[in-house]
């Protein structure tokens, strides 16, 4: 080990371990945030759901 190694605790692999973790973290939060936000949306994703069937129903076909 160098002396820059032992002078800053570890060096280069001991850096490279932290900020892997820290990417690890910051990618669950990342996708935590992801399914709190689709959640959000969830109504209207239902209204536009019901509001398709009901135009279908006044149409009386399949408007695609």
């Amino acid at each position: 080990m160098s002396f820059f190694d032992q002078l800053f605790g570890g060096g280069r692999q001991e850096g490279f371990s932290d900020l892997e973790e820290q990417l690890r973290q910051a990618q669950q939060q990342a996708q935590a945030a992801t399914r709190r936000g689709e959640g959000f949306l969830d109504p209207f994703r239902t209204g536009g759901v019901q509001a398709l069937s009901s135009l279908q129903q006044l149409l009386g076909q399949d408007p695609t």
